[in-house]
């Protein structure tokens, strides 16, 4: 079962900038838009060895709690980017961090670089870093944020990753399914979610699906983010399947799991 939902590949200008108008509400999280696009060459010739960097994120910049607006930026930042990222300004922080990777992508391959390589070998010097953060719901309660990111650093593929963050907007946490679900909601969710698969990839017994997914690995994982009707769990390569079944998505409507729900206000 694959999913297209998440823009991963992008075209953006460098360092441009918009504000988001998404949250109609104005208790909302606002947020603004930064890209950023540039390649670094290893060296002067450009055929061998080149760090492409694409990167366009939303970031908060309004809350009606700015306590609670630190709370949520500086968090972000620091599960994007990094702890030592949150200190940067949002004008900053994608300049900073492309650089910062332009010299780690010369210092892990430098030192192997011979000016006489082929120019079929050339490409095994050639890195992409693409990232993509997103606004799923933006409401007075609740702020769910994606993350898209795309690394490749030679060999047969790259890696595609997607990761998610739910913030309670009434102080600033992270949630997790303790905060979501009541008791020993577990069993429950598991049996949930592998009827799920089941259904999306048209399969008609548990054995069936133990044939095609690792089973044991389904399993409420904390990769998950809310919409008004749904939460949504996404499984990324190889967590519950081979690679080639790309990214798991379960969309798991609320009505669906009422008998567990915690929160008391459900989007």
């Amino acid at each position: 079962m694959k999913i297209n939902f998440i823009r991963l590949f992008f075209a953006i200008g460098i360092l441009a900038i918009t504000y988001s108008c998404r949250p109609s509400n104005p208790n909302a999280m606002q947020t603004e838009t930064r890209k950023f696009e540039q390649k670094y060459y290893l060296t002067e010739n450009k055929s061998k060895g080149v760090l492409t960097i694409k990167m366009q994120i939303e970031i908060p910049v309004k809350f009606r709690d700015s306590n609670i607006l630190k709370i949520v930026r500086d968090d972000i930042v620091k599960q994007v980017f990094g702890q030592e990222y949150v200190q940067y300004s949002n004008k900053e922080l994608l300049p900073r961090f492309a650089n910062d990777m332009n010299e780690e992508f010369r210092n892990n391959n430098l030192p192997f670089f011979n000016k006489d390589i082929p120019e079929e070998l050339g490409y095994a010097f050639n890195n992409e870093y693409l990232l993509e953060t997103f606004v799923l719901l933006s409401d007075e309660h609740i702020f769910s944020y994606g993350i898209g990111l795309y690394v490749y650093t030679g060999g047969a593929h790259g890696l595609s990753t997607r990761s998610f963050l739910n913030y309670d907007l009434r102080n600033g946490s992270l949630m997790s399914e303790k905060d979501l679900f009541v008791g020993d909601y577990e069993p429950i969710l598991i049996e949930i979610m592998k009827r799920h698969i089941m259904a999306d990839s048209e399969l008609n017994s548990i054995e069936e699906l133990e044939e095609i997914y690792w089973t044991e690995h389904i399993i409420p994982n904390g990769n998950f983010y809310i919409t008004r009707e749904s939460i949504n769990y996404v499984f990324n390569p190889y967590e519950i399947a081979p690679y080639s079944f790309g990214h798991t998505e379960i969309s798991i409507p609320f009505e669906e799991i009422k008998e567990i729900l915690k929160w008391e206000k459900a989007p």
